[in-house]
């Protein structure tokens, strides 16, 4: 299509250690709100939650 694409050198990607650790944990704190959700409607319990 005659698109350019320039290469981006991989030091854009670095984060540190301590933005890392903060994602990590809002991942899995989304994870385990999920998970507890979808338990409780596997139970027969809360389909409203499910409809949000």
């Amino acid at each position: 299509f005659g698109y350019k694409i320039e290469k981006v050198p991989a030091a854009c990607f670095e984060i540190s250690g301590d933005v890392a650790r903060h994602a990590t944990i809002a991942v899995m704190s989304i994870w385990n709100s999920m998970v507890g959700v979808l338990m409780s409607v596997s139970r027969g319990k809360d389909w409203a939650l499910f409809s949000k």
